[in-house]
């Protein structure tokens, strides 16, 4: 799933834009066994790779086993990239969230 929104605090600092700037949102859910086991946000400039939200939602209803942004950034001619910053959070399953 993609979308546009207005960046949050936490992303546009990271990003390096105000926190009102228009970004590209996308949500990435990982399976197992077609069973969701984790999701991660990540967000784009809006207006920093022309013709990349339309790129991740042709991939997306292409419905492919496995996604890569980088490859996905390569579709449209970029192809000298380096991720800046990761940031993972966890927690433990619990409550409805883990099956025994």
């Amino acid at each position: 799933m993609s979308r546009r929104m207005v960046a949050r605090t936490c992303a546009a600092e990271r990003l390096g834009i105000p926190a009102d700037a228009p970004v590209v949102a996308v949500l990435i859910v990982g399976r197992a066994d077609d069973v969701p086991i984790g999701t991660g946000w990540n967000f784009f400039v809006s207006d920093g790779v022309p013709g990349f939200q339309s790129r991740i939602e042709a991939i997306a209803a292409a419905g492919p086993a496995t996604f890569s942004f980088f490859e996905a950034l390569a579709s449209l001619g970029l192809t000298d990239l380096q991720r800046k910053t990761m940031r993972l959070r966890a927690r433990r399953p619990g409550g409805g969230n883990a099956s025994s």
